[in-house]
Protein backbone atom coordinates (compact mmCIF):
# COMPACT_ATOMS: atom_id res chain seq x y z
CA UNK A 1 0.00 0.00 0.00
CA UNK A 2 1.25 3.64 -1.25
CA UNK A 3 1.82 5.82 1.80
CA UNK A 4 0.44 9.28 1.32
CA UNK A 5 2.74 11.02 3.73
CA UNK A 6 5.11 12.29 0.10
CA UNK A 7 2.37 12.56 -2.31
CA UNK A 8 5.31 13.35 -4.72
CA UNK A 9 6.55 9.57 -4.40
CA UNK A 10 3.69 8.49 -5.39
CA UNK A 11 1.49 10.97 -7.82
CA UNK A 12 2.61 12.35 -11.16
CA UNK A 13 0.69 15.10 -13.25
CA UNK A 14 0.21 14.61 -16.27
CA UNK A 15 -0.42 18.02 -18.60
CA UNK A 16 -1.78 17.34 -22.38
CA UNK A 17 -1.75 20.36 -24.49
CA UNK A 18 -2.77 21.28 -28.21
CA UNK A 19 -1.57 24.48 -29.07
CA UNK A 20 -1.24 25.53 -25.34
CA UNK A 21 1.31 28.06 -26.34
CA UNK A 22 -1.16 31.04 -25.34
CA UNK A 23 -2.25 29.37 -21.96
CA UNK A 24 1.41 28.76 -20.91
CA UNK A 25 1.83 31.39 -18.31
CA UNK A 26 -1.28 29.60 -16.63
CA UNK A 27 -0.14 26.52 -16.74
CA UNK A 28 2.61 27.29 -15.41
CA UNK A 29 2.17 29.35 -12.26
CA UNK A 30 0.02 25.99 -11.54
CA UNK A 31 1.94 23.46 -11.78
CA UNK A 32 5.33 25.41 -9.76
CA UNK A 33 4.37 24.79 -6.36
CA UNK A 34 4.02 20.68 -7.34
CA UNK A 35 6.98 20.85 -9.25
CA UNK A 36 9.07 22.08 -6.35
CA UNK A 37 7.56 19.74 -3.77
CA UNK A 38 9.15 16.91 -6.13
CA UNK A 39 5.78 15.39 -8.14
CA UNK A 40 6.13 13.95 -11.85
CA UNK A 41 5.04 16.44 -13.69
CA UNK A 42 4.53 15.23 -17.73
CA UNK A 43 3.52 17.02 -20.68
CA UNK A 44 1.71 15.71 -23.71
CA UNK A 45 1.88 17.59 -27.21
CA UNK A 46 -1.27 16.15 -28.91
CA UNK A 47 0.29 17.56 -32.72
CA UNK A 48 0.54 20.93 -32.40
CA UNK A 49 1.80 22.73 -35.38
CA UNK A 50 5.51 22.88 -35.91
CA UNK A 51 5.11 26.70 -34.89
CA UNK A 52 3.73 26.03 -31.61
CA UNK A 53 6.65 26.06 -28.77
CA UNK A 54 4.79 25.04 -25.99
CA UNK A 55 7.18 22.42 -25.06
CA UNK A 56 10.07 23.83 -25.56
CA UNK A 57 9.27 26.87 -23.39
CA UNK A 58 7.87 24.14 -20.60
CA UNK A 59 11.31 22.15 -20.83
CA UNK A 60 12.71 25.49 -20.07
CA UNK A 61 11.15 26.54 -16.48
CA UNK A 62 10.46 22.79 -15.88
CA UNK A 63 13.86 20.73 -16.70
CA UNK A 64 13.23 17.69 -14.79
CA UNK A 65 9.53 17.29 -16.60
CA UNK A 66 8.93 14.75 -18.79
CA UNK A 67 7.89 16.23 -22.55
CA UNK A 68 6.89 14.16 -25.24
CA UNK A 69 5.16 15.00 -28.82
CA UNK A 70 3.01 12.84 -30.56
CA UNK A 71 0.68 12.99 -33.74
CA UNK A 72 -2.39 13.97 -32.79
CA UNK A 73 -5.42 11.53 -31.47
CA UNK A 74 -8.25 13.96 -31.40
Amino acid sequence: MLSMKDPSKSISIIISTFEGEKYLSSICENIEPYYNKGYQIIMIDDGSKKTDNTLELFSKKFPKAICRRQENNG
